[in-house]
C-alpha cells in the first residue's frame, strides 16, 4: 500500500556560497583587532556571524566591543557551552541551551537597540534563523536582563575592538571557526537580512546581505589569504575599509570549510579522552598520548563524516616531536562494538613502519599485515584513498606525492597496490555497518603519535608546509597533492543526496493543547498512517492508532490490553487527514487524546512507506511453528514491534537487530514495549533473522496464537532519515557519541541488558540542547525532565547523562531514531 522506491535523488541547496572561514586555535592566542577613528552609534547595531565549535569545555570570546578593559560589549561561548552576552553595568545574560556541536555550523545574530520603549525589543538574539526567548535565559546576580532605555553600550567607540579575544584578561581566546562576520552600525536587523530557509531542505542557509553598514560597520569574509595583514586576511569587504589586524594567525587559517560547504574534522572514537590525548586546531590536530594500548578508542580519532559508497581522499601530516609510528587508514564508527572492548576491532591502516594492516574479525596477527610502502618520519604527508565502488572496498596509501608499490616503496605516480578491506569489515555488526571514515591511531602503547588531518580544507596543515593546489573530482577542496582520478573530499557538497531530503515529509512530532472536544491537528506535511499520542501533563496511557486497523481503534503502549474500539462513541483519533489527524474527547478526557481541556499533548506521526523504511502489517495467528509473514519494506527490518489487537491479551513483542553482537544472535532474543524487562532468550522469532520479504513468528500468544489478530510495525534504517542501532554506555557524563548521519528529531531507547524503563525524547517538547524532557512508553506517567539528557547534534546524538537509564558502563542500549535533517543539510544542534 505504498511506494517501494528506496533510492533516488533530489536537488537542494542555497544560491549564495561562502568562500572561506577563519580558524582560531586557542593555544595560539589568535585574534583580530580594530580601533574605530570616531565614536558612532552605541545604542543601535547588529552583529551577524557563523561559527563552528573547536575544543569545548573552556570559555571562548567571539566578539569584544572594548578590548582595553573588562567592560566592553561581549559575545562569548562559556566553558559549559552556553552563549553569553554582557556589557558591564548594563546587562548580563546567558542561554539555557548549550552550543557544543563540533561537526557543523551555527548562525548567530545579536541585534541591539536600547532606544526601544519595550525592554524585550532592546536585545534580540537569533540562532539559525530562530529568535531566542531571552526571558528564559539565565540572569547575572544583580544584573539587568535588558539594557535600560537609551543606554550606551561599550561598542563603536574609539577603543580597540576584538574578534577572538576577551578584554577581561586578554585571554579567553576563541577556539573554532568564524565565517561571514557582519557589523551593522546604527540599525537593528533580523536574521532574515543575512539568511533564509531553503524550501527544498528546510535548512537555514546564508544569503547575501544587501543593506548598508553605517560608519563603523564592517564585513569580514576572510577570503584573501595571500598574507596576514589588515588589507588581506583582515580586509573589510564592505565599502568602509574598516580593516582588522590579525595576530597569531597564519594564511593557512583561512580555510574552505564554510557554512555552505561543511568539511569533515576529527572526533575521538570514545570519550572521555585518554590522559594526554587531544584534538585541537579546528579539530584537525590529533595527539594520541602514550602509556595505554595504541588501538584504544579513547585515543584514536575518526572523521566526523562516514560514507558507504564512492571514492574518497584525505591527507595526514606527521607532527614534529611525536612518534611517526601511527596507524592511518579507515574504519567504521565502532564505539558500539558488541563486547565493549577498549580497542577498535574493525579497521584497515598503514603502519608508520611501512606495512599495511587489517583488523576484520577474520584475520589475526601475524597473518593480518603485509609489505606495502616505505617507513614514515616527522614532516611526511600520508595520502589515504579508499574506493567503495568496488567490492570489497580497497584502501590505498602513499607518501609525499607518491603511492605505495606493495614492495616497501612509495614510488608510484598513481594508486597501485591496495589492501582489500574484506566484506567482513563492511558486514560485521558495528554501529554503522557498511560505512567507513578516515581513522588515525597510535601504533603501540609506547608511541605518542600526532597528525594534522586535511580533508580538503587546508593544504598547509595549519602552516606546517606550503600550500598545495590539488582539488577533488568535483573541484572542491585544497589538497597538498592531486587526489586520484574520481576521488572526492569529505565535505557536505560531496555527500550523496539523501533519498529523503526533508524528513518531515515522513515523520514529525506535533504538540497540541486539548480542548475536551473535537480538534483537527493540521501541521503535518503528510497524511499519517500511525499516530502515537500522549497527554504530557497527566498519568494517562500512550495511544497508538494506525490506518490499517482503522480510526478510533487504539492500542496502549504501556499495557498488554487488546485494542479498544471507540468508533461507536466516535472518539479517539477519528480521522487521518492529508496534513494531520482529528482527535475527539470529552470534557473529562476519558478518551485520553484531547482532554481535559488545557492539558498539553504530544503526537508522534509516521507515514507508511518503503522509502522511509516503515511498514505496517496486519495478520491472523495460525498457531503454526514456525510461521512466516510477508512485508513490503524491500529490505530486512531491523526492528519489529508486534501486538495482538483482538483475541488474547499479551505483552507487546519486540525484535531489535542490535540486542546481541550479531543480527543472528539478536533473533534469538525477545523484548516487550509495555514492560521494563530486559531482553531474554525466547522462541518468539523462531531464532530466525528477518529477510527483505518475510519475518518469522512462533506459536505464542504475543505474536502467533491461532485466530488472534496482530499488528506489526516494521522499521529499517534509511540513510539520512532513520537509524535502528545501539550504543554501549561508559558511565560518564561525557558519554558516548552515537553517529546516525543526521540531526535527530526523535530517539526511543532502552537498556537491553537490565530491567529498566523505555525512554523517548524529541525536538519539539525540548527544542534546545540538552534534550532531557522524557516520556516512558511502558508507563502512563506524565513527562519528566532528567538532569542532562542527550545533545542532538548535526550528525548524531551525544549522551550527556551518567545515570543508568541511559549510560551505565558496558551496558548495551538499543535505539530507534528519526531525523530532523540529514547531515548534508544540517546546521549545528
Amino acid at each position: 500500500m505504498f511506494d517501494t522506491i528506496r533510492l533516488g535523488a533530489a536537488g537542494a541547496g542555497g544560491d549564495y556560497e561562502i568562500e572561506r572561514s577563519l580558524r582560531f586555535n586557542y593555544n595560539d592566542t589568535p585574534k583580530l583587532t580594530w580601533t574605530p577613528s570616531s565614536n558612532t552609534n552605541a545604542k543601535t547595531f547588529t552583529l551577524s556571524f557563523w561559527f563552528k565549535i573547536g575544543v569545548s569545555g573552556r570559555t571562548g570570546c567571539i566578539f569584544e566591543g572594548n578590548n582595553t578593559n573588562a567592560n566592553g560589549f561581549m559575545i562569548a561561548i562559556q566553558s559549559d557551552g552556553t552563549l553569553y552576552l554582557y556589557d558591564a553595568g548594563v546587562f548580563q545574560i546567558w542561554s539555557v541551551r548549550v552550543f557544543r556541536d563540533p561537526s557543523s555550523w551555527y548562525h548567530c545574530v545579536v541585534a541591539m537597540d536600547t532606544t526601544q520603549g519595550t525592554d524585550t525589543n532592546r536585545v534580540k538574539v537569533y540562532i539559525n534563523g530562530v529568535q531566542e526567548d531571552l526571558s528564559t535565559w539565565n540572569l547575572g546576580s544583580g544584573a539587568n536582563r535588558y539594557p535600560p532605555q537609551n543606554n550606551d553600550l561599550d561598542i563603536n567607540q574609539t577603543n580597540e575592538m576584538a574578534i577572538g579575544e576577551s578584554g577581561w584578561s586578554g585571554n579567553d581566546h576563541w577556539d573554532g571557526y568564524i565565517a561571514e562576520f557582519h557589523s551593522i552600525d546604527g540599525t537593528q536587523l533580523a536574521a532574515s537580512s543575512f539568511g533564509e530557509t531553503n524550501t527544498d531542505t528546510g535548512q537555514w542557509v546564508p544569503k547575501k546581505y544587501a543593506g548598508s553598514y553605517g560608519t563603523n560597520g564592517f564585513y569580514l569574509n576572510f577570503s584573501d589569504n595571500s598574507n596576514t595583514t589588515s588589507g588581506t586576511l583582515g580586509d573589510d569587504d564592505s565599502a568602509n575599509t574598516n580593516d582588522w589586524t590579525p595576530t597569531n594567525l597564519v594564511t593557512g587559517d583561512s580555510v574552505v570549510d564554510t557554512p555552505t560547504n561543511n568539511f569533515a574534522t576529527l572526533r575521538m572514537l570514545r570519550t572521555p579522552y585518554a590522559s594526554g590525548a587531544s584534538i585541537t586546531d579546528g579539530n584537525l590536530r590529533w595527539i594520541s598520548s602514550s602509556g595505554t594500548g595504541g588501538g584504544e578508542m579513547n585515543k584514536a580519532a575518526i572523521s566526523t563524516m562516514l560514507v558507504n559508497s564512492g571514492k574518497w581522499y584525505a591527507e595526514f601530516y606527521s607532527i614534529s616531536g611525536t612518534s611517526a609510528l601511527s596507524m592511518i587508514g579507515v574504519q567504521p564508527y565502532e564505539d558500539q562494538v558488541g563486547g565493549g572492548t577498549d580497542d577498535a576491532t574493525l579497521w584497515g591502516a598503514k603502519f608508520g613502519a611501512g606495512d599495511i594492516y587489517i583488523a576484520d574479525h577474520a584475520q589475526s596477527y601475524p597473518n593480518n599485515y603485509w609489505t606495502h610502502g616505505s617507513a614514515g618520519s616527522n614532516g611526511d604527508i600520508t595520502m589515504v584513498y579508499f574506493d567503495m565502488d568496488v567490492s570489497p572496498p580497497r584502501l590505498y596509501t602513499g607518501k609525499n606525492g607518491q603511492w605505495a608499490d606493495g614492495s616497501g616503496n612509495d614510488d608510484e605516480s598513481s594508486p597501485n597496490a591496495y589492501l582489500s578491506l574484506g566484506n567482513n569489515i563492511m558486514t560485521h555488526n558495528a554501529s554503522m555497518k557498511g560505512y567507513l571514515g578516515f581513522r588515525v591511531a597510535s601504533g603501540g602503547s609506547a608511541e605518542n603519535c600526532g597528525s594534522i588531518a586535511n580533508f580538503g580544507q587546508d593544504s598547509t596543515f595549519a602552516g606546517s608546509t606550503t600550500a598545495g593546489t590539488g582539488t577533488d573530482a568535483n573541484g572542491y577542496g585544497n589538497f597538498k597533492y592531486a587526489p586520484p582520478t574520481g576521488a572526492l573530499a569529505l565535505c557536505t557538497a560531496n555527500l550523496p543526496t539523501p533519498t529523503i531530503v526533508k524528513p518531515s515529509d515522513y515523520f514529525n512530532t506535533v504538540l497540541y493543547t486539548g480542548n475536551g472536544g473535537t480538534q483537527s491537528i493540521t501541521s503535518l506535511d503528510f497524511q499519517p498512517d500511525l499516530v502515537w499520542n500522549k497527554n504530557r501533563d497527566a498519568s494517562t496511557n500512550h495511544n497508538l492508532t494506525d490506518s490499517v486497523r482503522g480510526v478510533s481503534k487504539k492500542l496502549l503502549a504501556n499495557t498488554d490490553d487488546i485494542q479498544a474500539d471507540q468508533s461507536g462513541d466516535d472518539k479517539g483519533t477519528t480521522a487521518f487527514l492529508s496534513n494531520g489527524f482529528t482527535v475527539k474527547d470529552d470534557a473529562s478526557g476519558n478518551y485520553q487524546q484531547n482532554g481535559p481541556s488545557g492539558n498539553k499533548f504530544v503526537a508522534w506521526c509516521w507515514k507508511e512507506s518503503a522509502t522511509a523504511g516503515f511498514d505496517i502489517v496486519s495478520y491472523t495467528g495460525t498457531g503454526s511453528n514456525p510461521q512466516t509473514r510477508a512485508h513490503s519494506l524491500g529490505v530486512a527490518p531491523e526492528m519489529i514491534i508486534v501486538k495482538t489487537y483482538t483475541g488474547s491479551t499479551d505483552n507487546w513483542s519486540l525484535f531489535h537487530h542490535r540486542v546481541q553482537t550479531t543480527t543472528a544472535s539478536s533473533a534469538t532474543y525477545w523484548g516487550s514495549l509495555n514492560t521494563d524487562n530486559d531482553f531474554v532468550d525466547h522462541e518468539s522469532w523462531n531464532d530466525t533473522v528477518p529477510t527483505s520479504s518475510i519475518f518469522t513468528t512462533q506459536n505464542h500468544a504475543n505474536n502467533n496464537l491461532i485466530n488472534d489478530s496482530y499488528i506489526a510495525y516494521l522499521f529499517a534504517s534509511v540513510e539520512g532519515y532513520s537509524k535502528v542501532g545501539a550504543y554501549i554506555g561508559n558511565g560518564n557524563a561525557d558519554g558516548p557519541f552515537v553517529y546516525t548521519g543526521f540531526k535527530p528529531a526523535f530517539v526511543l531507547w532502552k537498556d537491553s541488558d537490565n530491567t529498566r524503563n523505555w525512554h523517548m525524547i524529541d525536538n519539539k517538547r525540548d527544542t534546545n540542547n540538552p534534550v532531557d524532557i522524557q516520556l516512558y512508553p511502558n508507563l502512563h506517567d506524565g513527562e519528566y525532565a532528567e538532569t542532562q539528557g542527550f545533545d542532538f547534534l548535526s550528525n548524531g546524538f551525544k549522551v550527556r547523562e551518567s545515570a543508568n537509564f541511559a549510560n551505565n558502563s558496558t551496558t548495551t542500549y538499543i535505539f530507534l531514531a528519526f531525523a530532523e535533517r540529514p547531515f548534508k543539510y544540517a546546521n549545528a544542534g
